[in-house]
């Protein structure tokens, strides 16, 4: 496993070397002509889901890494050892082999361990999307609380000698833990195993967000369906592909290669997992199952989290991701209503054809004349401010207590073999990309997306100030979501 995890890792440092375009005003304007029969890549993971082939702005996988990447998955041999890292002094040594490539810590947890930390994971933490309000299964003081369910996570077999994932945090309505639900058992507050159950519910809730909100959600929602549609219908020319061409930057490339370098058996994803093959692929197709598009905050009420539904309680991302989503929805609605290029849109034969080849599961019952905002708006917010939640592992990596993505029976400390294919595979996120503090209004096609663009930029500075008041009455700055971290496309 370990020399299977360098050779990847030598070869993320290579591509580190390659002048990629890192700031928003590098984007080149869209360039392929369309194609309805563009080269297409299928993603076994789901009936129909395809990913776009080429990368008009970049070369793909040249057939001899391809060759390389098959050679590392079916030869290298995968040992499942059960080593920790105990010693956190040595392991930060050990971390500066990947330097810049990782993303930075965008705040220091002096406190990972203690019951307030639990909750503090929950929301600020990578897994605090998957907060919600107690429902079905509430004690009689969880009532009006909340929950992070895990436990399902128990029904994906897992490789000897590793232990199920697992395990739903209860909390009352100010946070404070109250039991957690593992493996059919109740565990409380200073009873026998609960320390245990803390470190089982943030891996098992770690490794959720990685493999689910990260890849399927952000990756291969509507990021992927948009461009996949732009290249098949979208003249380079066309008002919509030029707006949408810099939230879609490079995303083709990144979604590329996963066919070949994560999904298949003995694949990075499945090596760095503890999943035998059919817990994996259970896993995946869970993960991967077709469901309708519900646009950020309608998504926020279902699960009675959004912050009007929670005054008084600091539901950290849910309150700067609701600010996120509304100003990216009033940009969307902008450009849709006040951009040129967009008049008569609902009758524009590409436009029409774009939105058809979205699926039903993007338009989910919307018509494109009501709409088409909404989906950009979702699509913006998913390309940036989603993914820089679900993507951005730096603090995480940074520290074996927070997790371990495979469960050693009776350590609470990440796995050696693990941490380290998982550095590997969150490298590179910490490179420069262009961010969505850049000069978009450059890449738009008219004077009324323009203005749109630039009275976005004009929002996000008033968002940068509002968020760092907030962080400064916060017990918990969170950070993930401040604008000079939040990348404009997904690149990685």
């Amino acid at each position: 496993m370990r020399m299977y995890t360098e050779n990847f890792l030598a070869l993320f440092k290579l591509n580190a070397k390659i002048a990629p375009v890192t700031t928003t005003e590098q984007i080149p304007a869209p360039s392929k002509a369309a194609d309805p029969k563009v080269a297409q890549i299928p993603l076994p993971l789901r009936p129909g889901l395809t990913i776009l082939g080429v990368d008009e702005d970049q070369p793909g996988v040249p057939p001899p890494l391809r060759l390389f990447i098959a050679f590392n998955h079916r030869i290298m041999p995968q040992a499942d050892d059960t080593a920790c890292w105990t010693d956190s002094r040595a392991y930060e040594a050990w971390l500066q082999r990947y330097g810049r490539l990782l993303p930075e810590a965008e705040v220091v947890w002096e406190d990972i361990e203690s019951d307030a930390a639990l909750w503090r994971w929950a929301t600020h933490g990578m897994c605090a999307q998957g907060l919600e309000r107690a429902g079905e299964g509430a004690a009689p003081d969880e009532v009006d609380g909340f929950v992070l369910r895990n436990e399902f996570m128990a029904d994906y077999e897992v490789r000897a000698p590793f232990e199920r994932f697992g395990g739903d945090a209860w909390f009352d309505a100010t946070g404070k833990p109250t039991r957690i639900h593992l493996h059919g058992k109740d565990i409380r507050p200073g009873e026998p195993g609960w320390e245990r159950a803390k470190f089982v519910v943030r891996s098992s809730s770690a490794v959720w967000a990685a493999i689910v909100d990260h890849f399927a959600e952000a990756h291969f929602t509507i990021c992927n369906q948009a461009v996949l549609a732009s290249a098949q219908h979208l003249p380079p020319t066309h008002p919509l592909r030029r707006v949408i061409k810099p939230f879609l930057f490079h995303t083709p490339g990144a979604n590329g290669a996963t066919p070949l370098l994560l999904f298949p058996e003995w694949g990075l994803l499945h090596r760095t997992f503890p999943f035998t093959w059919a817990g994996f692929q259970h896993l995946l197709k869970d993960a991967f199952a077709p469901r309708p598009m519900v646009n950020f905050v309608d998504d926020l009420r279902r699960k009675r989290v959004h912050p009007e539904q929670a005054p008084g309680v600091d539901l950290a991302f849910f309150t700067e991701g609701t600010a996120w989503w509304e100003i990216l929805e009033k940009f969307s609605h902008a450009i849709v209503r006040d951009s040129e290029g967009f008049n008569g849109y609902a009758d524009d034969p590409a436009v029409k054809a774009w939105w058809g080849a979205l699926g039903p599961d993007m338009t989910a019952g919307r018509t494109l004349a009501d709409g088409l905002a909404d989906v950009l708006g979702q699509l913006f917010c998913t390309a940036t401010a989603f993914h820089a939640q679900a993507q951005n592992a730096g603090t995480y990596l940074r520290d074996p207590a927070f997790f371990s993505a495979r469960l050693v029976p009776g350590i609470n400390r990440a796995n050696k073999e693990a941490l380290h294919a998982l550095c590997t595979l969150f490298c590179s996120a910490g490179l420069p990309t262009p961010m969505i503090t850049g000069d978009l209004a450059r890449h738009m096609p008219d004077a009324g997306s323009k203005a749109a663009a630039l009275a976005l930029k004009a929002d996000i500075d008033a968002l940068d100030l509002a968020m760092s008041a907030r962080n400064s009455a916060r017990r918990w700055p969170y950070r993930l979501l401040e604008p000079h971290r939040v990348a404009l496309s997904i690149t990685v």
